[in-house]
């Protein structure tokens, strides 16, 4: 259910959807995309295995995690402090949870502890790759990746993207349409396409063991993708 007092705002040409409240961003934007990843982690995460989060924010993720009824020990990594305090007070009846407040590409580029064998990005990996060299990026990502993960470790990415179809004109009324709801909205050379996100993969040593994706809102075809890579022994 959608909660909080609707915002009386026009729509946006071409944005067929009322603008929506602050309180109810979270079924609008990322219900969909939520139920996708957890469906992954539901068959991708063993019992007793290290999972390491980045961008937790608020421990939506840990909250599924901790329903499997399976012990896991996960590290929950993000920049915001005041999210991280919500995940700290909460209480889990499966997770061992570490919480540490830092940036994504610094934790893992200094990352010294022991192997992990889940890495999960959900709707952060946009955030945090060089969007003018994405290739370079992420051949560095993958090779940070497998340093840290066990054999046969996997790294879960979720995340957007907008289709070629898409037209630059349609991002940007989104974005508009983004915006007065939610004040957040991302431009579109910020997100990673799966393609180029499992061929780099692929020549880092990892295999694609799932990638699917599916229509993230109605107002525009922007896509959420889940693409699960293996690290090969």
């Amino acid at each position: 259910m959608i909660d909080g007092d609707q915002v009386d705002e026009p729509t946006p040409e071409g944005v067929d959807a009322p603008i929506v409240s602050k309180g109810s961003k979270f079924e609008t934007f990322f219900d969909a995309p939520y139920n996708e990843i957890k469906g992954v982690l539901k068959d991708a995460v063993l019992p007793g295995q290290r999972v390491l989060d980045l961008g937790a924010n608020k421990g939506n993720l840990e909250d599924f995690l901790d329903t499997l009824d399976s012990p896991l020990d996960v590290e929950c990594v993000d920049t915001d402090e005041e999210a991280l305090e919500e995940l700290r007070v909460k209480k889990f009846e499966n997770l061992a949870v570490g919480i540490v407040l830092a940036d994504a590409n610094e934790f893992i580029e200094g990352y010294t502890g022991d192997a992990i064998d889940v890495v999960l990005i959900n709707a952060t990996l946009h955030e945090i790759n060089t969007p003018d060299n994405q290739r370079e990026y992420l051949r560095h990502f993958f090779e940070r990746m497998a340093a840290i993960l066990t054999p046969e470790g996997k790294i879960i990415i979720g995340d957007y993207y907008y289709p070629d179809s898409v037209t630059d004109d349609e991002v940007a009324r989104f974005m508009e349409y983004q915006l007065k709801a939610i004040n957040h909205a991302d431009t579109r050379n910020k997100f990673v396409k799966p393609d180029l996100l499992c061929e780099v993969g692929q020549e880092s040593g990892f295999s694609v063991d799932q990638s699917n994706e599916i229509k993230a809102v109605k107002e525009i075809d922007r896509r959420f993708y889940v693409v699960v890579l293996k690290k090969q022994k």
